[in-house]
């Protein structure tokens, strides 16, 4: 349930564009921790469609020196009536919007800063 880029670079040096990319992409971030390897952002919710998502961002050193694998997954859920009360009810994720967050993530990684969503 999950993409997986591999990048030049160690974590370490990637982290600061990991974090210009969700910042210039929009997304406001729940958990930072460069020392776990994890970015994860703040659920994004649309009233419109009571829907809501976010994204997390694993990051751990490749097999071949200099190199990074980067785990990019995305959680859905929709908001659903049970009993009186409306609550949050986990879905199917987003398979289109997953794959062009992580596009838009590969492309800004090498070079073509296209950050918007």
């Amino acid at each position: 349930d999950e993409h997986i880029l591999a990048v030049q670079g160690v974590p370490k040096q990637l982290w600061p564009q990991l974090r210009d990319f969700m910042a210039e992409s929009g997304y406001k971030l729940e958990l930072d921790d460069e020392e776990l390897g994890v970015l994860e952002t703040v659920w994004d919710e649309n009233p419109e469609t009571l829907t809501r998502d976010k994204f997390k961002i694993f990051a751990e050193a490749g097999q071949e020196a200099g190199t990074t694998l980067l785990y990019v997954s995305q959680r859905a859920e929709e908001l659903k009536p049970e009993g009186d009360d409306m609550v949050w009810k986990a879905t199917d994720r987003d398979s289109v919007q997953e794959r062009e967050f992580v596009e838009r993530l590969q492309s800004f990684l090498v070079g073509g800063r296209e950050p918007a969503r």
